[in-house]
């Protein structure tokens, strides 16, 4: 591109990756669902080009250089791994929303189930037997 390309730049992909990349992402935002793409620059795959093979050529080399490039692709995919993991916990998309619901499981039968918060003993739906609630 002719200048820094930004998220409110319309995309134009090049190349059946970027198509690919470009149709995934639209199937995901018309989901519905809560998402967060990533677009890291350097993605490894079959046909690499440009800056990755460069760096997979140095790599290769016996010299202490290739072990430093080494490692600065490993440190930065644990980055991008760690920055994934960062914007999901930040969007609380791994804890369940709370609910008063009391939480429930049958001594008899096993089958867990959930019942209004005011009550203290429930009778399970599969065999009939009352219940505590489970304590946290």
């Amino acid at each position: 591109a002719a200048h820094v390309v930004s998220e409110r730049d319309v995309p134009h992909p090049t190349d059946a990756y970027g198509r690919s990349k470009l149709a995934a992402e639209r199937a995901v935002a018309a989901s519905g669902v809560p998402f967060t793409v990533l677009r890291p620059v350097l993605v490894y795959g079959c046909g690499v080009k440009g800056n990755l093979r460069a760096l997979a050529r140095l790599a290769a080399w016996p010299v202490p250089l290739a072990i430093i490039a080494g490692v600065c692709v490993a440190v930065l995919l644990g980055a991008l791994c760690a920055l994934g993991i960062y914007s999901e916990m930040r969007q609380r998309r791994f804890w369940p929303t709370h609910a008063e619901d009391r939480i429930f499981r049958c001594s008899d039968c096993g089958c867990v189930y959930t019942d209004d918060p005011d009550v203290d003993r429930s009778r399970c739906s599969q065999c009939g037997k009352l219940n505590e609630p489970i304590e946290f």
